[in-house]
Parts: structure tokens; C-alpha cells; sequence
């Protein structure tokens, strides 16, 4: 005797169906599970590149900021130095006047009014242009400097 006579025609039906609802069921979840781990694997991989780029842009970063830290110290150094020449431009410039000052005390005793006239007018001009060098030359220093470091800073 069949085994499968003993259940009626319905409940037959019913089993076939339930198992056929099983198993797409069944490879349903499988399916998802199979594409779950695929897009868990994309993921992983563009995660990957992404942390890759981010430490490339931060080791150009560093290497672009101490460039730019390097030309700002190169300034400093350049600036201190350029104080330093202004300095002794000035204390030159003091000897000078020290100097043309006495030879005007001591022609204070000649005869000649002319030479006076003339040598009071010299030192006139030598202050004006003295004055202005200085200032001119100090700010050109500075300029030169500040160029420098904005082409020292530039990325390479």
C-alpha cells in the first residue's frame, strides 16, 4: 500500500505547497544573506580607499605645512638679521654725523664764510638722504623678506 493514499488529496496539496513556500523561503533568505555579504565586502573595500586618501592628503598636509613653517622661520631669522643690519647703519651713519660734525667745529675758526655756508648745506643734505635711505632700505629689506617667504611656502 502507498503511504501517500493514507493522506487525502487537500492535505496533500497543502504539504506540497508549505514545503515549496519552505525552501523559496528558504533560498529567499539565503539569497539575502549572500548579497548582504557581498555589499558588507564593498563596503569594507571603499571604507579601505576612503582611509587610504585621507592618510595621503594628511602626509601632503604635513609636509605643505612645514614647508610654510620652515619659510616663516627662514622670515624670522632673515628679519632679525635685517634689524641687525639696520643697527649698524645707524650707529654708521651716528660715526658719520660725529664726524662731519667736528670737521664743521673745527672750520668754525676759518676765514672763508663761503666754505662754512657750504659745508652747513652739505650736512643738511646728508641728514635728508641718510633719513630716507635708511627708511627706504629697511622696508625694502622687509619686502624682499616677505616675497621670499611666500615663495619658500609655496607647495611644490
Amino acid at each position: 500500500m502507498n503511504p501517500l493514499a493514507l493522506i487525502s488529496m487537500p492535505y496533500r496539496i497543502l504539504a506540497v505547497v508549505v514545503l515549496g513556500l519552505t525552501l523559496v523561503a528558504f533560498g529567499w533568505v539565503k539569497g539575502a544573506q549572500h548579497g548582504e555579504a557581498k555589499l558588507n565586502a564593498h563596503i569594507v573595500k571603499e571604507q579601505a580607499g576612503f582611509i587610504a586618501g585621507m592618510k595621503a592628503a594628511a602626509i601632503h598636509t604635513a609636509a605643505w605645512q612645514k614647508g610654510k613653517d620652515d619659510a616663516i622661520k627662514a622670515a624670522n631669522i632673515r628679519s632679525q638679521r635685517n634689524r641687525v643690519d639696520a643697527g649698524l647703519a645707524r650707529s654708521e651713519l651716528d660715526g658719520l654725523r660725529r664726524d662731519l660734525a667736528n670737521s664743521r667745529a673745527n672750520l668754525s675758526s676759518a676765514s672763508i664764510g663761503s666754505l662754512r655756508k657750504r659745508i652747513a648745506a652739505l650736512e643738511d643734505v646728508f641728514e635728508q638722504c641718510s633719513g630716507r635711505y635708511s627708511g627706504v632700505a629697511e622696508k625694502a629689506d622687509g619686502h624682499a623678506s616677505d616675497a621670499l617667504m611666500f615663495e619658500q611656502a609655496w607647495p611644490k
